[in-house]
């Protein structure tokens, strides 16, 4: 037997492509030793296996013994065959002559065999129920999620009979070397940056779909979203100003993490309303959560001081609004009347014919 050593260089300078006669010829040991040790996996000795001898005199009653130990099964444990029980029955009943050893090792064997075959349908049993544990908590979690979802658009306010979402905007409409910015809208990039966004451009053109698909988007994330014309508004804060609940008014337009204002210029808030509006805006401008306000109008931005009445001071609070924000101006022809179908009919006249008297033309 040769040392650790010789083995280890016959095993590099094997990986280094040495053949078996130059390898036998640098170590000073015969090929076949090199072979043997070349192509073995590990020096540590094999364990080894169990042998089990199968019994002539035995053969001829092993059907028996497997009936009984399979009747065994059905039974209390204190009620089965114990390998002294089996022998005492095979020679008593059915003339077995062979020894006690024999048959014990039989039993032995049988009930491993079984054990081992139990143990693995156990385990394939609780696999499957496990299996089946996280399907079913895979399945409340999904429903709980949409149950989520489906509160979050419902009280989001968007139009329900035909939600706008951003798969069915057709971008292909919007052309120009910021057209990608657009399209990047899904990813909800704005709401992350805390970065407010405003569509600007004539009616017809696609802005109030774009800020109802973010709004329908943030629900599908999990997040808060709240949609709301800009009459609606006015009428909301002057409503809570009259009743003396402004601080609750400011806090539920406060709390969404997506705020869409649609059609900003179609109504003058007063001063009251103002300030209540810039203070939703303050208030959300120091969220540190992913938030954002969604503003669409028909007029830029430069030109809502207009729509707001208040002192020079108060008015300058409405920069704020385009501060950090993204603003598309969006130009192009109107969107609306795609679905409608113009026919051009013709009315001729007709004659017809009385009795007694001249044809009359209808």
């Amino acid at each position: 037997m040769i040392g650790v050593d010789k083995i280890e260089d016959i095993r590099k300078l094997a990986r280094k492509g040495e053949t078996v006669a130059g390898i036998a010829r640098k170590t000073g040991v015969s090929e076949p030793t090199v072979r043997k040790y070349r192509d073995m996996e590990g020096l540590s000795p094999k364990a080894p296996g169990r042998h089990e001898r199968e019994s002539p005199t035995l053969r001829p009653f092993e059907r028996t013994i497997d009936g009984w130990l399979e009747e065994d099964r059905k039974a209390w444990w204190k009620q089965r065959h114990t390998a002294a029980r089996i022998y005492a029955r095979l020679r008593d009943e059915e003339g077995y002559e062979g020894s006690y050893s024999t048959v014990q090792r039989y039993v032995r064997r049988r009930r491993r065999k079984e054990t081992t075959r139990e143990r693995g349908l156990r385990d394939a049993q609780g696999y499957l129920e496990l299996e089946a544990t996280g399907r079913t908590f895979s399945y409340l979690a999904e429903k709980r999620r949409q149950a989520s979802i489906e509160t979050l658009l419902r009280l989001s306010r968007p139009p329900r009979r035909e939600p706008k979402t951003f798969g069915s905007f057709d971008f292909a409409r919007i052309q120009g070397k910021d057209a990608s910015a657009l399209a990047k809208h899904p990813a909800l990039a704005d709401l992350y940056a805390h970065t407010n966004v405003a569509f600007i451009g004539p009616g017809g053109i696609g802005k109030t779909h774009l800020a109802q698909a973010y709004a329908r988007q943030c629900c599908l994330e999990g997040l808060k979203a709240y949609y709301i014309k800009a009459t609606e508004l006015r009428d909301r804060l002057s409503k809570a100003a009259g009743r003396g609940g402004s601080l609750r008014a400011v806090a539920a337009l406060v709390k969404p993490s997506c705020l869409v204002v649609d059609e900003v210029g179609r109504c003058v808030f007063d001063k009251r309303c103002t300030d209540l509006f810039l203070a939703v805006f303050d208030r959300r401008y120091e969220k540190e959560r992913p938030n954002t306000m969604i503003l669409t109008s028909n007029a830029s931005p430069s030109s809502w001081g207009e729509f707001f009445t208040g002192d020079d001071a108060l008015l300058c609070a409405l920069d704020r609004v385009s501060d950090k924000a993204s603003v598309f101006v969006m130009r192009g022809p109107s969107y609306r009347g795609r679905s409608c179908d113009t026919y051009s009919v013709e009315a001729v006249p007709q004659a017809t014919k009385t009795r007694g008297s001249q044809p009359t033309i209808i």
